[in-house]
């Protein structure tokens, strides 16, 4: 892992990356306010009380790790409170995950020769 004085023979980042992303602009957030924004995982209202009160609860290093992809205990849990079954319920590492999954499920199946 590189270290923010190491550069082992680059003169930026960019020498860094490779050839071929160079030329790709960083990507930039459309400016103002929306109802739904899942490009940063981000709630304009800020977290719910009762999340906040279940957080309290919660000793520091269960809080420290991080979920699995497909926490089975979440997606019983969601599925419990909804009314359906766990293979029922989608779970992933953010929305782009999940959307990300849902799109390659929803493709036409390409197999190599």
């Amino acid at each position: 892992m590189l270290t923010a004085n190491e550069t082992r023979g680059a003169d930026s980042i960019a020498g860094l990356t490779r050839k071929g992303y160079r030329g790709i602009s960083l990507y930039s957030a459309v400016g103002g306010r929306c109802d739904v924004d899942l490009s940063d995982n981000t709630n304009l209202w800020g977290a719910p009380p009762s999340a906040l009160r279940a957080l309290a609860t919660v000793g520091v290093t269960e809080l420290a790790r991080y979920p699995g992809a497909y926490e089975p205990s979440l997606r019983k849990a969601v599925a419990d409170y909804v009314g359906v079954s766990p293979d029922m319920v989608a779970c992933g590492c953010g929305s782009d995950d999940v959307a990300n999954r849902a799109r390659r499920f929803a493709s036409p199946i390409r197999r190599s020769a």
